[in-house]
């Protein structure tokens, strides 16, 4: 499945300040609502949906074929204080569903056949899973005989940003994409026949700060030149891809984490 790095706008609920914050649809093929879950959340106004994100695996391209018919369903909101979810199945039996990771002491209550509530403090993050949804092997290749979650489910409860991150930084430093694609496909290394996305972006024109606009950006691969410092996702960005952020240059033994 493809790796998406998620920001997303959000829809307020209730009057002047607001507890709990949802957060719209996406209104895009690349992210359409999920066939198997649905997740509600109670707000001062009642219980309403969040909406439920979908990414399947791809079938196609490098890598397609080691875990097929996997996907990842996912949803976020903010709260500032304890909220109550309600999460339901399309297809699963709610019994024996588990929350993760379980060092959280999450225990879902079954209310119906396929649905359990539960309550998440501010910036909490989990998995929920139904036992009717693992699958005891699932890969096509090394290692052999491990389950896995086929449709995993993340609930994301953030907490509500209290500072500008960019206020620190002049407009000349900054560079904000609008979405859309922003990678080629190039062949793989040591893969004959293969190609993956690789991104454009370069050194980002030089600057030290990389934005990415609300929207849906296909970034592919990019290795983060040393000399950004920050990347932005504005709410209601989504962005498929991945970021290496390893210094180039310098060997991962030789690294302080603390000091990159």
């Amino acid at each position: 499945m493809k790796c998406s790095i998620i920001a997303l706008c959000m829809v307020l609920s209730g009057t002047a300040r607001a507890a709990v914050a949802l957060y719209p649809p996406l209104n895009s093929p690349s992210v359409p609502p999920s066939p198997h879950y649905r997740v509600e959340v109670q707000t001062p106004g009642g219980w309403r949906p969040s909406f439920v994100n979908f990414n399947p695996a791809r079938t196609d391209g490098f890598g397609a074929g080691d875990q097929p018919g996997r996907s990842m369903s996912w949803t976020t909101f903010t709260t500032d204080e304890p909220v109550r979810v309600r999460v339901s199945a399309s297809t699963w039996s709610a019994d024996g569903v588990v929350v993760r990771p379980s060092r959280l002491g999450i225990v879902p209550e079954k209310i119906g056949e396929r649905t359990v509530e539960f309550t998440l403090q501010p910036g909490q993050k989990v998995s929920v899973e139904f036992p009717g949804s693992i699958k005891q092997d699932c890969f096509t290749g090394p290692p052999r005989g491990i389950p896995c979650v086929m449709h995993a489910l993340m609930l994301f409860a953030d907490r509500a940003p209290t500072d500008n991150p960019l206020a620190p930084y002049a407009a000349s430093d900054i560079t904000t994409l609008a979405p859309g694609l922003h990678a080629e496909l190039r062949p793989v290394t040591n893969l004959p026949g293969r190609t993956a996305h690789r991104s454009t972006l370069g050194d980002a024109g030089g600057k030290r700060v990389v934005v990415f606009a609300p929207g849906v950006h296909d970034l592919g691969y990019w290795q983060v030149p040393n000399k950004i410092e920050h990347i932005h996702l504005a709410p209601g960005a989504v962005v498929f891809g991945a970021l290496d952020v390893l210094p180039q240059g310098r060997e991962p033994g030789a690294l302080a984490i603390d000091k990159s």
